[in-house]
């Protein structure tokens, strides 16, 4: 690495992009599922603290050993997945959950059992699933904007202007500083809000005893979502940029940072998705060098990582309406690109829409939850359904 390049303005800019849809998006959604769950304000921040710091380690280590530019997220089909499926468990089960998911992975990279799994599940599958997890997410943007008309107007004004003025920049960001300013203007919070505020940086590692219903229920599943709705999609970018891959390092990587994430309680460290498709953009710069930018990523994830502790603290100081609406608008450009990439493509029709649909009607079947059955009943129907689909895609 020559470290003049790698603090060139393109790799720096593009890398804290990135670094915001590695970090803050998925921080966002885990707030949210974990506000679900009723967990205590310690057991978000573990969790966040956890999956964003050894998510940055981890970015950094991918980054720089495969010298792609990869780096590693927590995956938020997941997060909403455990939202869904872990209320039923006492928490030292619900860490042993999210490591033995680890170690799941780490079994498929060691045994290269990818490929035989991967010849199934299809990514229109993969990404419909995707969509029909976060809409329920997108749609806070039209809730909150019944309720707060005021807030709902000044937010998506914003959001069009940002989007128009800043199109690389993610533009909910700009909105959650205006609607910050709006809420001290009307009152809503003023400086004695944030008196409450902890600045501890020291998470604790908790209690951890499983048990094998929790294995096939949990870890099983959550270990597909995390393959499929994570590594696959950041690897088949890459793919489609000419890079060649190496899809079981990428996945031992993910099993040991997830294996350990699960110590914190964080669900899932794996390599990433979505950012992937800002850190291998061409306008990044030479296609051998982009991978700088995936260690800005890194080193973007693991600082905010480190500061997540008083980070949250902040945001509990927030009405929970706000909070929904800017989770919504971060997961709304994602929607759109995984509804190209499924329902857009075209593709196994059926399947997808199936996969699609799963999600949305939020079942739960032998206590495990929609996103795993997404991908269980979209296969089959697409062997059932869209044959030709799926004869055409094996040439």
């Amino acid at each position: 690495m020559r470290w003049k390049e790698l603090f060139n303005y393109n790799y720096m800019i593009y890398g804290v992009l990135a670094g915001i849809l590695t970090a803050i998006v998925p921080t966002m959604v885990i707030f949210e599922v974990s506000q679900q769950l009723g967990w205590s304000s310690e057991l978000i921040k573990n969790w966040i603290f956890g999956a964003i710091v050894l998510a940055g380690i981890a970015g950094l280590i991918l980054s720089l050993t495969t010298k792609l530019p990869l780096n590693v997220s927590s995956s938020i089909p997941a997060a909403v997945f455990v939202g869904f499926t872990v209320h039923r468990y006492p928490i030292d089960e619900v860490f042993f959950a999210f490591s033995m998911a680890g170690v799941v992975l780490i079994l498929i990279s060691i045994f290269k059992l990818y490929r035989r799994i991967e010849r199934f599940i299809k990514l229109e599958i993969v990404m419909a699933m995707f969509s029909g997890t976060i809409i329920y997410y997108v749609l806070y943007i039209v809730e909150v904007t019944a309720s707060h008309i005021e807030w709902g107007i000044i937010g998506i004004a914003t959001f069009i202007l940002a989007t128009k003025l800043f199109p690389k920049f993610p533009a909910a960001i700009v909105v959650f500083f205006v609607l910050s300013l709006t809420l001290f203007v009307d009152g809503t919070l003023n400086s004695s809000s944030f008196g409450s505020v902890s600045f501890n940086l020291f998470p604790t590692v908790g209690p951890v005893a499983g048990s094998l219903e929790v294995i096939f229920t949990v870890s099983i599943p959550l270990a597909i979502i995390s393959l499929f709705g994570e590594v696959t999609i950041g690897n088949s970018i890459l793919k489609a940029e000419g890079y060649q891959t190496n899809m079981d390092l990428s996945i031992m990587v993910s099993g040991i940072a997830t294996f350990f994430g699960g110590f914190f309680g964080s669900h899932s460290v794996t390599s990433a998705g979505a950012p992937v498709a800002v850190l291998s953009d061409p306008a990044v710069g030479e296609k051998d060098k982009r991978y700088y930018a995936a260690v800005w990523a890194s080193i973007f994830a693991l600082i905010f990582g480190l500061v997540s502790y008083p980070a949250i603290g902040i945001l509990m100081v927030y009405p929970t309406s706000i909070l929904k609406f800017l989770v919504g608008l971060l997961l709304l450009p994602i929607l759109i690109k995984t509804f190209t990439m499924s329902i857009g493509s075209g593709k196994f029709k059926y399947a997808v829409m199936v996969a699609f649909l799963i999600p949305l009607a939020n079942i739960t079947i032998f206590g495990i939850g929609a996103q795993f059955w997404a991908l269980i009943f979209g296969v089959m129907v697409a062997y059932l359904m869209d044959g030709e689909d799926v004869r055409r895609d094996r040439i």
